[in-house]
């Protein structure tokens, strides 16, 4: 079956209202880099429709390119908190983290199915424990067309490890491909 990998809009228009509060105007003037119809969709799709990466990948390059990685992987880890609050997240992250607040290694490995919200055919990811105080999380079978917008990889990073930050000030998260370049893991450790 063919992939088709998305993006759901509202999660796009999240990330641009983001960048502009901590960025002011940098929202206005990535949007003035994206060709006319691409912009379009992402402006006017509604919050929960499937937005084509080939449209999607506008956001997340352009921040890069806009910002350079690091900047904008710091984007992405520190406005982690912000995601979580949107309405895709809120129901899953307030619940999860209430219930499971004193667990990090239980709270990353709820990771894939937050993914899987946001991401359509872009990876298959997975958590498995690293011991007592450590979780990987693989993100296997990219999407061949991840090689060409390689924003994606830089936001992901940003927001997990975000994530991890959110959970516990002592976290650690150590990046890498995997065999055969078709994914990479974070792995988190603590304590």
């Amino acid at each position: 079956m063919p992939r088709s990998p998305a993006v759901r809009a509202g999660a796009v228009r999240d990330h641009l209202e983001l960048l502009d509060r901590h960025h002011p105007g940098a929202r206005r003037a990535l949007l003035d880099t994206i060709p006319a119809d691409a912009r379009e969709t992402l402006e006017g799709a509604p919050r929960t429709t499937w937005l084509p990466i080939e449209v999607a990948h506008h956001s997340v390059d352009g921040t890069c390119a806009l910002l350079g990685e690091e900047r904008a992987l710091e984007l992405w880890r520190r406005t982690l908190p912000e995601h979580l609050a949107k309405p895709i997240l809120r129901p899953l992250a307030s619940g999860m983290l209430r219930l499971l607040s004193g667990n990090p290694g239980r709270l990353l490995s709820l990771v894939p199915a937050a993914f899987e919200r946001i991401y359509k055919d872009m990876a298959v990811p997975s958590a498995e424990p690293l011991g007592e105080a450590g979780v990987r999380l693989r993100f296997d079978e990219l999407a061949p067309e991840i090689g060409r917008y390689r924003g994606y990889l830089v936001s992901w990073h940003g927001l997990v490890a975000g994530f991890g930050a959110t959970l516990r000030p002592d976290m650690r998260c150590d990046h890498s491909l995997l065999p055969g370049g078709r994914g990479f893991a974070l792995d988190f450790r603590w304590g």
